[in-house]
């Protein structure tokens, strides 16, 4: 599962840089400028596929928030900041609120403006993700120094419950006295 999770906090981070943010002009119905910045944040599968995309959006307008309309192709559409809820016409959003200032998200099923493949590689061969995750499982060790046993199993339990995974385990006595935890 971590490994899902890693892999998926990678291919948003490249994206995310791929992306990056871009500035958008509102429109209002007054005469000063508004800005608006949106960031796009996509969680991939392993595969590469889309498995969502939100929509960041920070808007600012030096006299205040007031009737400041845009159509967007959002699905729940929230404040980020405050309780304050836009009026929803269809899909175009009338933003009222105290300050200069809003903050909103939502989700996005819009295609993204790149394409994304994912390829995995280690020594110069191409591996499935498959492929990965049992190399991952049987041929990689870990060392915990911090607190990751199960707290109601001994050593030894603890070993042979990470004994369970392996594909041809050592003898659990064999290895805590390896380690100086025979007693």
């Amino acid at each position: 599962m971590k490994t899902k999770q890693t892999l998926r906090m990678i291919g948003s981070a490249l994206l995310c840089t791929a992306v990056s943010t871009s500035f958008f002009p509102v429109y209002a119905q007054q005469d000063n400028p508004t800005e608006k910045t949106e960031t796009v944040f996509t969680i991939l599968n392993p595969d590469g596929s889309i498995e969502n995309t939100n929509v960041s959006s920070w808007i600012h307008d030096e006299d205040g928030i007031e009737n400041i309309s845009e159509e967007l192709n959002l699905e729940d559409v929230e404040n980020s900041k405050t309780n304050e809820a836009p009026e929803k016409n269809g899909n175009v959003y009338t933003w009222n609120v105290d300050g200069n200032d809003v903050y909103y998200q939502g989700t996005s099923h819009q295609p993204l403006p790149v394409s994304i493949q994912i390829q995995y590689f280690m020594d110069g061969k191409e591996y499935s993700q498959k492929e990965l995750t049992s190399y991952r499982r049987y041929d990689v060790g870990f060392v915990f120094q911090f607190y990751n046993l199960v707290p109601n199993l001994n050593a030894h339990e603890n070993v042979e419950l990470a004994m369970q995974i392996c594909n041809d385990p050592l003898n659990a006595d064999d290895v805590l006295k390896a380690v100086g935890l025979e007693n």
